[in-house]
């Protein structure tokens, strides 16, 4: 019986060591073509490849995937997409990540309080069209939200202990500010100071209310929410006007209501599943068997919980 455990463990051995050996180090991948990178990595498992090419330089955003550096380029980069369920490759995509050095170089501000010993990582300059990469601690039962010029960022998970926040660099200093939600407390250093809103968000203010107005409502994770506020009419708004709407999050967006005498009635609460967000809203999931009445209860409640936090007592942000 020993001997058969020892055949099946060297026989396991062997199969793992032979589906890593197919793989091309990471700067021999890079001197290949992109087809050829594709049949080499096609349906190998993540864990083998980060096995031979190491950690990744950087995960995607709202996509299942790793992105890879050339070593002696980082300009040139390697993006590999997984198959969510299985953890296997399904496309191999080259990319360059142009940097337009006329544009210049920018500083990155920030005003984090009490709260700067979240962060471990804070670039302090970037070239205009570079992706900057923020990286804060994870905080037991805390939630950080990290936001560039009054405007909330993309977070990615990474598998150790810290969170990674990404931006792309405009042509201009930029001031990064954060809000941290724990089950005692909400703290940070972002400002619903009506001024300051006025200049962030000049579009929210000055709005016809005679037909009211329409408040849409994405998430970009569980307990993140973002709105966008648009006049009531009776045209169908268009894609570009949905896709230009600046985030704001619940605080922000309830001082911005606050300057508008509207009834409540006249405030129309739209939950919206914006393009830049991959999270999907559980008002817009269909669970197994759910009759239409139960869907349009849970949609109901969904709303009934926003009017809350924008138009209701005072809560903290989610």
């Amino acid at each position: 019986m020993k001997k058969v455990c020892s055949i099946i463990v060297i026989m396991f051995i062997m199969s793992f060591l032979s589906g890593c050996s197919g793989i091309p180090s990471l700067k021999k991948a890079f001197s290949m073509s992109e087809a050829k990178v594709n049949e080499e990595l096609l349906n190998v498992r993540q864990n083998s490849i980060r096995k031979v090419w190491g950690e990744p330089d950087s995960l995607l955003s709202g996509l299942y995937g790793d992105i890879y550096c050339n070593p002696e380029d980082s300009n040139k980069l390697i993006i590999i997409y997984y198959d969510v369920d299985t953890k296997t490759v399904i496309d191999v995509v080259f990319s360059d990540c142009r940097i337009d050095t006329d544009k210049g170089i920018y500083n990155i501000r920030y005003d984090l309080g009490k709260d700067a010993g979240c962060f471990v990582s804070m670039p302090s300059e970037a070239a205009a069209g570079e992706t900057v990469e923020i990286r804060t601690a994870i905080l037991f039962d805390a939630d950080i939200h990290v936001y560039v010029d009054g405007l909330e960022i993309d977070k990615t998970h990474y598998d150790s202990d810290y969170w990674g926040y990404t931006f792309i660099m405009p042509e201009k200093d930029v001031l990064v500010t954060e809000w941290v939600y724990t089950k005692d407390e909400s703290r940070g250093t972002y400002s619903n100071d009506l001024e300051i809103l006025r200049e962030e968000f000049p579009e929210y203010f000055g709005l016809s209310a005679m037909k009211g107005l329409e408040v849409y409502v994405w998430q970009l994770a569980p307990d993140s929410y973002s709105f966008g506020l648009l006049e009531a009419t009776d045209i169908e708004k268009t894609f570009e006007e949905l896709w230009n709407m600046k985030g704001a999050n619940a605080s922000q967006m309830r001082a911005i209501l606050s300057v508008y005498d509207i009834d409540k009635d006249d405030i129309v609460i739209i939950p919206y599943q914006h393009p830049v967000s991959s999270y999907l809203s559980d008002c817009f999931i269909v669970q197994d068997n759910e009759s239409e009445e139960s869907l349009r209860n849970r949609r109901r409640e969904y709303i009934e919980n926003i009017m809350e936090m924008l138009l209701g007592a005072e809560v903290s942000d989610g």
